[in-house]
């Protein structure tokens, strides 16, 4: 495997090169599958218990599927591990910007979802800042993934 960019990446890991390249597609539309179920099953969830209960859970188990699956070596393990971390990433964006929404008023709700958007784009780059300098998928993969662990400071 060439490293001159990278020391490891998914595909070198789990030999999804040549014959077996199509898999990289099968991870990343099984991830994709995921948010379709997760979506509505989440939402549906948030409404039933309540956004912050759901919110807390989704971010839990983010976490440990999103670390579990950077170290598996396991391709069938890895698929199923992406597509339950998949299921839950819609969620673990809509729902604190839902709450956010409902407790302001409406005279905010464009600067709320404004700074939303904006902190998106910075966390973009700073992704791809990181990317650059660890050049390894599985630390930047546990970086951020325990990342997401950071919301437990706000439950009460």
């Amino acid at each position: 495997y060439d490293t001159t960019h990278f020391e490891e990446t998914a595909a070198t890991k789990l030999n999804l090169v040549c014959e077996n390249s199509h898999y990289a597609s099968l991870a990343m539309a099984l991830t994709y599958v995921g948010s379709i179920i997760g979506t509505p099953l989440y939402g549906y969830l948030s409404d039933r218990i309540g956004r912050k209960p759901v919110f807390f859970i989704v971010v839990a188990v983010t976490t440990v599927t999103g670390i579990a699956s950077v170290l598996v070596n396991n391709f069938i393990v890895f698929l199923v591990l992406r597509t339950i971390n998949g299921s839950l990433m819609p969620s673990i964006f809509q729902l604190p910007y839902i709450i956010a929404i409902e407790i302001v008023g409406m005279t905010k709700r464009t600067l709320v979802n404004s700074m939303a958007n904006i902190s998106w784009g910075i966390g973009l780059c700073i992704l791809a800042l990181m990317a650059y300098v660890t050049r390894h998928w599985v630390t930047l993969g546990l970086f951020t993934s325990s990342s997401c662990a950071i919301f437990f400071l706000y439950r009460k």
